[in-house]
């Protein structure tokens, strides 16, 4: 009787624990940053369907932020995240880009560009990943 009483009460208490612990939905790696800037690393890819359920072009200026950052959702087009801008720094340049995709690949913080983005912040495609900053514009 003891045993089962004991069981019990474990699983109950473990229960209360589960229950009680923050997931990935609904949560946003940068509020609780206290707005200060994001260190990122910096990518381009040729956008399409993006996860917003919204369809863009090599031309547009927008991004794909990280996973962590965009969330988990059973329906990725419910992310607030979608249609947000935010404020890219990098070299001394800035540009406002908004928020059209979800960036599976990239580190916690990175951002996806496209060709237009990243010809007018970073220049040459041919370059690999670089280095900015960024926050909510």
């Amino acid at each position: 009787m003891f045993a089962k009483t004991f069981i019990t009460a474990i699983l109950a208490a473990s229960a209360s624990l589960v229950n009680g612990m923050p997931t990935t939905e609904n949560t946003n790696v940068l509020e609780t940053r206290d707005n200060a800037p994001f260190n990122a690393k910096l990518t381009w890819y040729y956008p399409g369907l993006g996860a917003c359920g919204e369809t863009h072009g090599d031309n547009d200026l927008v991004v794909a932020v990280d996973k962590t950052v965009y969330g988990t959702y059973p329906n990725p087009n419910d992310s607030p995240q979608c249609g947000r801008r935010l404020r890219l720094n990098y070299s001394g340049r800035s540009i406002v880009l908004t928020v059209v995709d979800m960036c599976p690949s990239c580190p916690p913080g990175g951002l996806d560009l496209t060709p237009a983005a990243w010809k007018q912040l970073v220049g040459d495609l041919g370059l690999g990943p670089q280095q900015g900053t960024w926050d909510w514009a």
